[in-house]
Order: C-alpha cells, then structure tokens, then sequence
C-alpha cells in the first residue's frame, strides 16, 4: 500500500469513517465548459475553475483532451492548417541541407 493511501485512509479513520467504499465521483460536464468557452474565449484557466467548481488541473486536463489552447488570450483549437505543415517541411528541408 502506497503512503498517500495510508495517510488518506489514516484520515478517514481518525474521524470514525470505516467505510472501505471508494467515494463517487462527479462526471465532468464539458459541454458546460464548451459554452462557457463560446460564452468568453478569454477566460483563463482559474476562471473557468472557479465557475464550474472543479480543480484547475482538472480544467487543464480536458481543455487539452479538448485541443485548446490560450493564444494571445483567447482559446482557440490547436491546429495546424496543410499551409502550416509544409511551410514547417520546407524551413526543416532547408535547415538541413545546410549541414
């Protein structure tokens, strides 16, 4: 058994909990984040957070399961256009060429 495991259980003893049950768990709403993102693109991590009551990094998380990213405040999809690919094929052609 891991530390943690043992301090939270520890915990939950000490209290008088002897239940063994794993909590349940909230499902993530992320159509609720989707609309809050369409609502105000430039909301920032905390603020998304704080209105849906989750944990920052549980915000991060499906933000990047999501393919949104934060560019010049506002989240947008990440991703490439076919322009982009190429144009990143050629630079690389020749940077290598060079040596």
């Amino acid at each position: 058994m891991a530390e943690r495991t043992a301090r939270k259980l520890f915990k939950k003893f000490r209290i008088g909990n002897f239940n063994l049950e794993d909590a349940s768990r909230s499902a993530f709403d992320e159509d609720t984040l989707n609309q809050l993102l369409h609502e105000d693109p430039r909301q920032s991590k905390r603020e998304l957070e704080e209105a849906m009551g989750y944990d920052h990094t549980t915000v991060a998380r499906h933000l990047q399961k999501m393919n949104e990213v934060q560019k010049l405040g506002a989240r947008v999809p990440h991703t490439f256009k076919d322009s982009h690919k190429n144009q990143r094929v050629s630079i690389s052609a020749s940077l290598l060429s060079r040596y």
